[in-house]
C-alpha cells in the first residue's frame, strides 16, 4: 500500500498535466474549434456525476453502492477515465480525509498544507498518512469489480483514448478526454480547497453548481451516509440521481447498515 501511495502523485499527476497542456495547446493552435468545449463539458458532467460523485466518492469511499451492481461497474469504469487516481488509493485517501478532517493526518487539508498547494493539486502525503492502512480498504481489495479496474487502470484509459482517436481524431481525444479530465481535476481541487477554507468543511453554492452536488461539503461531513444532500437553495443532482437509480433498478443498492461518520 505504501508503494501505491508513493507512486500515485507522480504518475497520475503527470497524466493530468499532459491533459492540461494538450487541452490548452489545441485551443491555442485551433481557436476556431472552441465551440467543441460544449461537448467537453457534457463529457465532464458524466465524468463528475457518475465517475467521481457516485462512483469514487459516494460509492467506493462511503460504501453507498453495492459493488457487484451494474451501476457500480459503470461508475468504476467512468471513475477510471477521470484519471484522478486508481480506485483503491482514491478511496483510501478520502477515508483518511474524513477520519482526520483538517488535522495533520488529513491528506489534503488547506489548513495544514496551504490553500494554493491544495488548489493546485500539489498536496503531499505526510509520513503518518502514508503508513499502510489496508484495514481501511479491505472491502475494496476483496472486490473483484474494484480490482479489475485497479489492475487495468491505465489500460482502460488507453483503450478509451484509442477509441476516441479512431472515431473522431484528435478533437475527439481533446474534448472527449483531455478537457473532461482537466475539469474533473479542477472540480475536486475546488472542493478540497475552497470548501475547507478556514480549516472547517463548508458548503459552496457555486461549487455545488459546477460539481453537480459535491459542493455541499459541510453537510456531507456531518452526514457522510446521506445519499441526497439537497437542502434549501442547494440541489444535489448526483445524490438525487443516485437515489433514483437505486430505487428503480433491481440489483442496485446502497449500504445503509454502516453509520460510522468516520468512514
Amino acid at each position: 500500500m505504501v508503494g501505491y501511495l508513493a507512486r500515485l502523485p507522480f504518475s497520475v499527476r503527470t497524466l493530468q498535466a499532459i491533459c492540461l497542456l494538450a487541452a490548452i495547446g489545441f485551443l491555442i493552435l485551433r481557436p476556431s474549434e472552441i465551440y467543441l468545449l460544449s461537448y467537453g463539458f457534457l463529457v465532464y458532467a458524466v465524468f463528475l456525476i457518475f465517475g467521481v460523485a457516485i462512483g469514487y466518492h459516494r460509492g467506493l469511499s462511503h460504501r453507498l453502492l453495492d459493488l457487484d451492481s451494474p451501476l457500480a461497474w459503470f461508475s468504476l469504469a467512468v471513475g477510471t477515465l477521470t484519471s484522478l487516481g486508481k480506485p483503491v488509493e482514491w478511496a483510501l485517501i478520502h477515508r483518511l480525509h474524513h477520519q482526520h478532517s483538517d488535522e495533520t493526518a488529513d491528506p489534503h487539508s488547506p489548513a495544514q498544507q496551504g490553500f494554493w498547494t491544495v488548489f493546485l493539486n500539489r498536496w503531499r502525503l505526510s509520513p503518518e498518512t502514508a503508513k499502510p492502512r489496508l484495514s481501511l480498504v479491505r472491502d475494496l481489495v476483496s472486490s473483484k469489480n474494484v480490482q479489475f479496474f485497479q489492475k487495468r487502470y491505465y489500460l482502460v484509459i488507453a483503450l478509451y483514448v484509442l477509441v476516441l482517436a479512431l472515431a473522431a481524431g484528435l478533437p475527439g481525444v481533446i474534448f472527449g478526454y483531455c478537457w473532461p479530465v482537466v475539469l474533473s481535476v479542477l472540480a475536486t481541487s475546488l472542493v478540497n480547497s475552497v470548501c475547507h477554507t478556514g480549516g472547517v468543511p463548508r458548503d459552496s453554492f457555486w461549487i455545488t453548481l459546477f460539481t453537480f452536488g459535491e459542493g455541499i461539503h459541510g453537510r456531507h461531513h456531518l452526514e457522510p451516509k446521506t445519499i441526497n444532500l439537497s437542502y434549501a437553495q442547494y440541489f444535489d443532482l448526483s445524490g438525487w440521481l443516485l437515489a433514483k437509480l437505486s430505487v428503480r433498478h433491481e440489483g442496485v443498492a446502497w449500504a445503509t447498515r454502516r453509520k460510522n461518520p468516520k468512514q
